[in-house]
């Protein structure tokens, strides 16, 4: 299912002859239109599993987030928009890596702190360092 969000869905299509209504279009342009019921086993299981990764996104997301990502078709535009809130562009991830690698650098115990709570407050350092 994760090749679904990453990939996006296998998009199924048709080619179709058009009939133009005037002649200014080509009688043999041709167009390309999605045939649900002309899908494959393989083709439909695709969708379902787009489906199912859109519903697991939907639904395990806060709910300020899903009015945001819940007109999206597929799992993977979906998902592209909550990577872009949650954990931003690029460059804001930049500024986040340099701000926890100060905060990783300039790292000293504190007065009245413990052994404990110095090394619980590094680990949360170094684990922000770690994710960007």
């Amino acid at each position: 299912m994760w090749e679904v969000i990453t990939d996006g869905p296998i998009v199924i299509t048709e080619v179709v002859k058009r009939i133009p209504m005037d002649m200014t279009r080509d009688p043999f342009d041709e167009i390309q239109i999605n045939l649900k019921a002309d899908f494959t086993t393989k083709e439909k299981k695709q969708d379902e599993l787009d489906n199912l990764a859109k519903s697991i996104i939907s639904g395990t997301v806060p709910d300020k987030h899903v009015t945001k990502i819940i007109k999206f078709k597929p799992a993977k535009k979906m998902w592209n928009i909550l990577e872009g809130i949650c954990i931003g562009s690029e460059e804001i991830k930049e500024n986040k890596l340099s701000i926890s690698c100060q905060k990783f650098d300039s790292f000293l115990m504190l007065k009245n702190e413990s052994v404990e709570e110095m090394e619980l407050r590094f680990n949360l350092v170094s684990n922000e360092v770690k994710i960007y």
